[in-house]
């Protein structure tokens, strides 16, 4: 190889390097500095130039010993360099740096796609309602760190039914949905906008102004709905603080007009929370949350058993806690909630309560059991009260069943669930539910929060036994790539057998997926 060959190689090599950065602090994999190679390559740049200009000699053959060194040193060099930037940006999905005049600008984003099939919601199978489709869901997002206090991050995504583009938007389909597009007015929309204001020292108070994400404890009240296409978002004030053990945290948000849930749900612009959310945290392993969430929705109806009611703003404050510790060889999650309020005129009063119970196996394979029950009283119809517990704004696909059939809301589930790795990066759930009723004078709602559709209802005296579900799921990672498929078969009980259309036969209900996520 010539001098000048390998001069433009190497300078060619370390601008394209110079726009590249490893793997975070935040990731488990080693990081290589390669900012630290460049440096030494064009040390030895210096040096070999040095050590031509006192040779008279061109050929290879004809230069000094120590020129001949520092050519195969710096060949060598180049060659680390090279292959230090190709490793942190193929093993690890990491965030892309670049370094701008007055800050760091920081790229990330993730490709997900997932096919559905479902069949059977109805449990009537008389009735064609089976539907199969594939979601795509491309993200994007652009974070600018400033020296000392203050950031700004923006992400971008693209919802949609693979392939497909959105229905017509008429004044008879307001939404542009039945279509093959879930989105709000456009596919591509600002999921999160936001700044950071960092406090001047650790116990001050951080603020996070804009469009963002929030996720309250396991999400059973408050959640970024992330299962679904779209997902949730807020705008509005977030602040936080820490003071020895405990985090404080204070917000006033508003839900972003850009939710469509997994059954097609659309979220609404006007539904607001405030409160704040604490958590005490005294040993590691130990976590105690308390919390209040005023929640203010305006323009809707004031019963829900009644959509034909006039519309009224409702404003329910919900008091709760939730605790998270070890208990000799169990470990234990435990939630509670309590509301008060007014649901449009009437006076709305109800509870909702969790636990888990869980224990780790000493197999190889890392097994885990889980027992768990929910459980929220139902309306009892009295004239002037609401006792439906209003179940806010939740992440509810992560409970209460696969199929998406139950929500926190006149209920009551068990589950056994038991989870082991076969392999490295690979795990298998299985869980079996249980699912009833509380009270057959109110309705049956799912994940949404919403009534069930197609079924007769309330019934008041029917059997309050919805019947059993089994949900499959086993999950591997590939690098930084995640794969998932999962399955889920509700079998009807009695109460859908008296609340089926003429009484007819109630049918098992089938929900399948596969998910590909790849974070880049």
């Amino acid at each position: 190889m010539s001098w000048s060959t390998l001069q433009r190689s190497t300078g060619a090599l370390a601008g394209a390097l110079a726009l590249m950065v490893t793997a975070g602090a935040a990731s488990a994999a080693p990081t290589i500095d390669v900012a630290a190679l460049l440096e030494k390559i064009s040390a030895l740049e210096a040096r070999v130039i040095e050590l031509e200009g006192k040779s008279d000699a061109t050929a290879p053959a004809a230069r000094s010993p120590a020129l001949q060194r520092l050519e195969a040193k710096r060949t060598d060099e180049a060659k680390a360099a090279h292959d230090a930037a190709a490793r942190a940006l193929v093993q690890e999905a990491a965030p892309v740096q670049v370094r701008a005049k007055h800050g760091t600008l920081t790229i990330d984003g993730e490709l997900r796609a997932r096919a559905e099939y479902n069949k059977n919601r109805n449990f009537n199978s008389a009735v064609a309602d089976s539907r199969d489709f594939t979601w795509l869901r491309t993200t994007i997002g652009l974070k600018y760190k400033r020296p000392g206090r203050y950031s700004a991050y923006f992400q971008l995504r693209d919802s949609r039914v693979f392939g497909g583009e959105r229905s017509p938007i008429t004044a008879a389909n307001p939404t542009g949905i039945p279509g093959n597009t879930a989105a709000n007015q456009a596919n591509l929309d600002l999921h999160q906008g936001y700044v950071d204001v960092a406090g001047r020292d650790s116990e001050a108070w951080n603020f996070r102004l804009g469009r963002q994400e929030i996720n309250f404890g396991d999400q059973r009240l408050v959640g970024a709905l992330n299962w679904a296409n779209v997902a949730r978002s807020f705008d509005g004030l977030v602040a936080h603080t820490k003071k020895g053990d405990t985090t404080w945290r204070a917000f006033a948000l508003q839900q972003a007009d850009n939710t469509v849930g997994p059954t097609g749900f659309t979220g609404r612009d006007d539904q607001k929370i405030y409160g704040f959310y604490n958590t005490w945290s005294p040993e590691k392993g130990k976590e105690f949350d308390f919390y209040w969430i005023k929640w203010k929705d305006d323009a809707v109806p004031n019963n829900p058993l009644n959509p034909a009611a006039p519309a009224a703003s409702n404003m329910i404050d919900t008091f709760g806690m939730r605790a998270v510790g070890k208990a000799r060889a169990f470990d234990y999650k435990l939630e509670t909630a309590f509301q008060t309020g007014e649901l449009g005129l009437l006076d709305h009063k109800a509870m909702a309560g969790a636990l888990i119970l869980g224990r780790n196996t000493n197999r190889r394979d890392k097994g885990r059991w889980e027992l768990e029950y929910d459980y929220s009283p139902g309306d009892e119809g009295q004239a002037g009260k609401n006792g439906t517990f209003a179940n806010l704004l939740p992440t509810n696909h992560k409970f209460y069943g696969m199929a998406d059939l139950m929500s926190w809301q006149n209920m009551r589930a068990w589950r056994l669930g038991y989870s082991w790795k076969p392999a490295p990066k690979r795990t298998f759930n299985v869980d079996f539910w249980k699912m009833e009723l509380d009270d057959t004078r109110d309705s049956w709602y799912i994940a949404s929060g919403a009534p069930i559709p197609g079924l007769a209802g309330p019934i008041p005296g029917a059997p309050r036994d919805l019947g059993y579900e089994l949900d499959l799921m086993y999950t591997w990672n590939d690098g930084p790539a995640k794969y998932q498929i999962g399955a889920a078969r509700f079998f009807p009980g009695a109460y859908q057998e008296m609340a089926m259309p003429g009484g007819s036969f109630a049918d098992p209900s089938t929900f399948a997926y596969l998910m590909a996520i790849f974070p880049f």
